[in-house]
């Protein structure tokens, strides 16, 4: 989704900005809505949407207000955290199937009553959801985040024009990511936070970069293959320490784990492999937005 808006100047940065955060949050609302009958789709969409508006927000961080920042960046990041059991549960579920497509060593009455364990919890994990929904706390939730974006306090010093505003956004964006990237460790932790900057700078992206008159479709395009690598790199990882921890018959669990390292390494150098020419791409975007600033 990009969302649309037009900025006309003179316009404040700060009426612009708040503009934008309240469209994303109406937009998350509606997501929000259908993921009451939680469907993978469904809970997919509020994910990105609930992603995109915390991207877009941290960007932000450093003029708004600490104490409505902190609050909506907890409500925000607890609207991800429910949803993210629904996509745990369909994300091992595929995992596995995948994971075995190809493998006739599975014993089959085990891989059976796997699949079948996780679509109960896969279900049970989408009824939890639904009542949640239907809870006070949820609704009021809803109504912070209602009441810190539709007022006026949250953002602070309208210092600059709208667009010079959202361009300093996204160069702050971007320089997060090429942070990220600089570290050379390959832990699942580094490899997590750097997926993290890569998500978030995607979404500003596709955010800001409508808004600003850049065309950055090259670069969300490597972002987006990044991100897909590392994501399935850290859902490898959920998944082996699920199965570690679960009482799961030892032959089919060694045999997941197994076949789950077994992919961990061509991902890894498939990332490593593209990294250099993200890197670039990332520079370059970054260099194009700050020039764009300085004119």
């Amino acid at each position: 989704m990009r969302t649309a808006i037009r900025t006309q100047q003179p316009l404040h940065a700060n009426d612009a900005r708040l503009r934008l955060l309240r469209e994303l949050w109406t937009g998350l609302q509606k997501y929000l809505h259908s993921a009451g009958h939680p469907t993978a789709d469904a809970v997919h969409d509020a994910r990105v949407a609930a992603r995109r508006l915390r991207a877009v927000l941290r960007s932000l961080r450093d003029e708004a207000n600490p104490a409505a920042y902190a609050q909506l960046r907890f409500d925000l990041t607890n609207f991800g955290r429910e949803l993210a059991e629904v996509r745990t549960a369909d994300m091992q579920l595929q995992s596995i199937d995948a994971l075995l497509a190809d493998d006739a060593h599975a014993n089959a009455k085990d891989r059976a009553n796997l699949h079948s364990l996780l679509e109960r919890r896969a279900s049970s994990a989408r009824q939890s959801l639904a009542r949640r929904m239907q809870d006070l706390s949820w609704q009021q939730r809803i109504e912070r985040i209602d009441n810190v974006v539709g007022g006026d306090d949250l953002l602070l010093k309208p210092l600059q024009p709208a667009i010079d505003e959202f361009r300093a956004m996204l160069a702050s964006s971007i320089a997060e990511t090429l942070h990220a990237l600089r570290k050379r460790k390959t832990s699942i932790d580094v490899l997590h936070q750097q997926r993290i900057r890569i998500k978030s700078t995607r979404y500003v992206c596709e955010t800001l970069a409508p808004l600003i008159g850049s065309d950055t479709r090259r670069l969300q395009g490597k972002l987006n293959k990044a991100q897909d690598i590392l994501g399935e790199i850290h859902d490898l990882f959920v998944l082996t320490h699920w199965l570690k921890t679960e009482s799961i018959p030892t032959p089919l669990a060694k045999l997941l784990i197994k076949l789950s390292q077994r992919r961990h390494a061509p991902l890894l150098k498939k990332f490593q492999r593209g990294e250099a020419s993200l890197r670039k791409y990332l520079r370059s975007a970054y260099d194009a937005t700050r020039s764009a600033a300085d004119l």
